[in-house]
């Protein structure tokens, strides 16, 4: 039990330093157009450089996994996080920032702005004019922790069945040949682009719109934001119990779409309330659209998740589009694009034909029923 524990905190641990890497964009995106004087097709591309490193990177990550095993790798994908913060930290410029946002993306490849109040400790080794990226000091602390963990950390051999193997070239030619590893390839990446296209605008809008102070006020609606994608998953968890999973996933699609519509066009108190609320809706689309395309592909799983993963280069692609339409007609035209990569993971709730449904407590009991 001790065990249990011990390996569930270092896990838990991990991916909260890796949320933390990957989500503080959307907070600092403000304090990066206007330090740097960047467009926002110019600051979306700090993202995709991110992100796109992070996509591609899943597939050797697999690979690698396979021939050197979990712990050697996991401490590399650190310290390669590491150097790219510091990469920024110490020569804190543009063309700096695009690198060491790909090479962090390219070490993640497996935060909340609550700490925004330490930045002030970190005063002395960040220039005056750019207070915002004494973050990145925050970063490489952070990456370097997790590498002296996972170095001391004892953790088990794991044995791979022929199913949870990260994937050989053949696994993954047999998956390419089928049009259902695709098409839930493209909604993962449409799901990846409206969480991160959401987290990125939502400071920036809220200060050209409404006047809102990015720090206090921006900062915090995106903290916001990442609780209710954290909270969210617990009721969808609930409602996963009651409903069935398309009818979830319908429902929480319909329901973002109706917040981003009241964040985009709402007057000032609505917008800096609904734009957390998206977080709410879309907290449970991953791993209902995940489960939906696990069920629907036979065999392989492993492989198939390292594809899945794969997806998260949507979190490129559509804050850079965003970014595009918004330098040319303006941000509030531009968040609109998001009706489309949000209609596209509604689609799923229509069309996805799993091989097992998921278990509700209304099918149980016919299942009880029967077998009585």
């Amino acid at each position: 039990m001790a065990r249990n524990r011990y390996m569930v905190s270092l896990v838990f641990l991990a991916f909260f330093v890796m949320s933390f890497l990957t989500n503080i964009l959307g907070p600092i995106v403000p304090d990066i157009i206007s330090s740097f004087h960047v467009s926002l097709i110019a600051a979306a591309f700090l993202a995709f450089a991110f992100f796109i490193a992070f996509g591609v990177m899943s597939f050797p990550a697999g690979f690698l996994v396979e021939r050197f095993t979990e712990k050697p790798v996991m401490i590399l994908a650190f310290l390669v996080g590491t150097l790219g913060s510091l990469s920024f930290a110490l020569f804190p410029q543009c063309r700096v920032a695009a690198v060491s946002l790909f090479v962090m993306g390219a070490g993640m490849a497996t935060p909340q702005v609550a700490i925004n109040p330490l930045l002030h400790i970190l005063a002395g080794v960040t220039p005056a004019d750019l207070p915002w990226a004494s973050i990145y000091w925050i970063f490489a602390a952070f990456a370097l922790l997790m590498t002296v963990v996972l170095w001391l950390a004892r953790l088990p051999t794991v044995l791979y069945t022929a199913e949870e193997r990260p994937g050989s070239r053949e696994m993954h030619r047999s998956l390419a040949g089928k049009s259902a590893v695709w098409i839930y390839f493209l909604a993962m990446c449409a799901y990846v682009g409206c969480e991160q296209g959401t987290a990125d605008g939502i400071s920036k809008f809220l200060s050209k719109y409404h006047g809102f102070n990015p720090h206090p006020i921006g900062a915090a609606a995106v903290s916001w934001f990442g609780r209710w994608l954290t909270a969210g998953c617990s009721v969808g968890m609930l409602l996963l119990k009651i409903f069935d999973s398309h009818r979830v996933l319908i429902g929480a699609c319909v329901s973002a779409w109706l917040c981003l519509s009241a964040a985009s066009f709402g007057p000032a108190r609505v917008s800096v309330v609904s734009f957390p609320a998206i977080g709410h809706f879309a907290s449970g689309m991953w791993p209902i659209v995940g489960s939906l395309g696990w069920n629907s592909v036979a065999g392989y799983y492993g492989a198939f998740t390292g594809i899945l993963n794969t997806g998260i280069m949507g979190g490129a692609a559509v804050p850079t589009m965003i970014g595009r339409i918004g330098d040319l007609r303006g941000l509030q035209s531009g968040l609109p694009f998001l009706y489309l990569t949000f209609g596209f993971v509604l689609s799923v709730g229509f069309w996805a034909n799993p091989l097992i449904s998921n278990a509700t407590i209304s099918l149980k009991k016919a299942t009880e029923e029967v077998s009585v």
